[in-house]
């Protein structure tokens, strides 16, 4: 059982370092946590067994074993700590700011405009938000790991181009390309607004957080 835990671990790290797939080390974290059970019983019951006193190896491997028990349990608890952190970030229930200019969207019937959104430093994806409550089909500009599917993936490497880009002309060409005539800014996290003006884009919506501009959209 314990050569099957330990496979399990090592075939969840091969999957995240081929396919970049960062819901696989939920595998990981559960096998190194089983690890770290299994390696705890074992040593209480070795434990009795070692003398402090007797330099032999058997008790330097013990030691040694402790050792890495120890730095194995407080990196997961780490890992832990920071994955929590994340998580409750990035599910966490929008502001009030972001809600407003979302439902803008929403009651301005957008729904069929394709939209970027640049989402924010502290890891919330306004992309749920948009498609599932104003119903704007949108392109996030974040890192291309944290979804599944290859066309998520174009999708953010297309708004992570268009969001980085720093010439208006080669914004105006990308966003004519892949039909994008809406673009939802975190002000937090982007603060190059005068460059999609540049491009052609027109600041329709804006609150203290959020900028919302459009470019050759047609409401519904």
């Amino acid at each position: 059982e314990y050569n099957g835990v330990v496979s399990v671990t090592l075939v969840s790290v091969f999957i995240f370092m081929t396919t970049n797939e960062i819901r696989s080390l939920n595998l990981f974290m559960i096998g190194a946590w089983m690890i770290i059970g299994y390696s705890t019983f074992s040593l209480i019951k070795e434990l009795p067994r070692i003398r402090i006193t007797q330099n032999n190896f058997s008790t330097y491997l013990a030691y040694a074993r402790i050792a890495c028990f120890l730095l194995v349990l407080s990196t997961q608890v780490y890992i832990f700590y920071k994955q929590v952190h994340l998580t409750t970030d990035y599910y966490r229930v929008i502001t009030s700011e972001a809600k407003d200019a979302i439902f803008w969207l929403k009651n301005n019937n957008y729904h069929s405009q394709t939209a970027i959104e640049t989402g924010n430093s502290y890891g919330l994806q306004y992309i749920w938000w948009l498609e599932g409550l104003s119903h704007t089909p949108t392109y996030s500009a974040t890192d291309r790991n944290l979804f599944s599917f290859h066309t998520e993936r174009e999708q953010t490497d297309i708004a992570n181009k268009i969001i980085n880009s720093n010439n208006p002309r080669k914004i105006a060409e990308l966003s004519a390309q892949y039909n994008i005539c809406l673009i939802f800014v975190d002000k937090d996290v982007y603060k190059k607004s005068g460059i999609l003006t540049d491009a052609g884009f027109k600041l329709v919506y804006e609150n203290s957080d959020f900028e919302i501009f459009s470019k050759n959209c047609k409401p519904n």
